[in-house]
Parts: C-alpha cells; sequence; structure tokens
C-alpha cells in the first residue's frame, strides 16, 4: 500500500470513527421524553413529569412513595406514583386502587379503560373526579407479566392538561428486572 494510500484510509477511517461518534451522542440525547418534561426512574417505574414538578416527601401516603407537585403549599397539579406496588394483573390493582382511594373519595361518573401499554405490557386507565368537584384525575396502572411487577401513577389537577396527560400516559414503564 502506498503512502498516499495509507493516509486516505485514515482519513476514511478517522471519517467513519466520527460519524458513529456522531451518531451516538445524537442518539444519546434524543432519549424520547418531550420538551418540558424529564424522566423519573425510581423502582419498578419509569415515566416522563412535568419538570415543572417538585417532590414533595411530606406529602407521600401509603404505597404512593414518589409526590411530586407544582407547589408545597395548595398545589393545582400533583403526580404521585408507587413505583412497587406489587405483582397483580393491571385491572385487577386498578379496582383496589379505586376502593383505597387514597387521595379523597370520587364522585359518581367514573370511569376505566384499558390503554396501549410498552412493550407488550398492561396499562389501565381510571379518570375521575373528586367529589368536592375541585380536581380532576387520571390513575393508570401498568403491570408487566413476564417480570411480575406492577407500578400505579396518578395524575391530578384543578384543570387537566390534555397533552400533560397523554405525554404522562404514553411514557408509563414497567422497568426490567435487572434494573
Amino acid at each position: 500500500m502506498t503512502e498516499e494510500k495509507r493516509r486516505m484510509a485514515g482519513k476514511v477511517a478517522r471519517a467513519v470513527a466520527a460519524a458513529v461518534g456522531a451518531g451516538a451522542l445524537l442518539a444519546g440525547c434524543a432519549s424520547g421524553t418531550p420538551d418540558g418534561f424529564t424522566r423519573l426512574e425510581q423502582g419498578w417505574l419509569a415515566v416522563d413529569v412535568p419538570e415543572t414538578l417538585v417532590e414533595v416527601p411530606e406529602a407521600e401516603s401509603g404505597a404512593y412513595d414518589v409526590v411530586l407537585q407544582d407547589a408545597v403549599e395548595d398545589p393545582k397539579v400533583q403526580l404521585a406514583a408507587a413505583t412497587e406496588y406489587g405483582t397483580n394483573p393491571a385491572r385487577g390493582t386498578l379496582s383496589a386502587v379505586r376502593a383505597e382511594q387514597p387521595f379523597g373519595p370520587v364522585d359518581d361518573g367514573d370511569k376505566f379503560s384499558e390503554v396501549e401499554g410498552r412493550g407488550g405490557q398492561q396499562l389501565w386507565r381510571w379518570d375521575f373526579t373528586y367529589d368536592d368537584g375541585g380536581y380532576h384525575g387520571v390513575t393508570w396502572v401498568a403491570h408487566d407479566p413476564d417480570a411480575e411487577r406492577t407500578v400505579v401513577v396518578a395524575l391530578s389537577a384543578v384543570e387537566l392538561d390534555d397533552a400533560t396527560v397523554q405525554a404522562v400516559e404514553d411514557s408509563i414503564e414497567v422497568r426490567p428486572q435487572d434494573s
């Protein structure tokens, strides 16, 4: 191989390495988390949450080991999560959560629906209004039948923004057993 060919091969190798490195960097930046959200990964749960929410440990209740709010006092938005709820399927767990009503009584007219979960995971949704009419909520239960893990995410607000609800719903994931 001539000296010129060796130099050219070196340039090509460096260009390929740079392209591969840039691709890996971009893939790392494109996490799929929407603008204005941050990825919460705790216990068995991974979910995108609005970055405006702050952790409020004193608001934790029962199985809900993560509570995020837009304000410590008199919040207008709250996201609570049970990051390791148990091993039962999503639909049955959602019925149990509804019966517990961990954050207060809800009025009649609430509804359950099965929605598409990530990677074959079960995902059930419960839409409701608290009986005082002041707050609306959505609770999701996700279950990974292979890992036998169940998590719960509850979002409530004076006014629930459809885009926020959808972003949270689309991002709920039961993390694999090696997490």
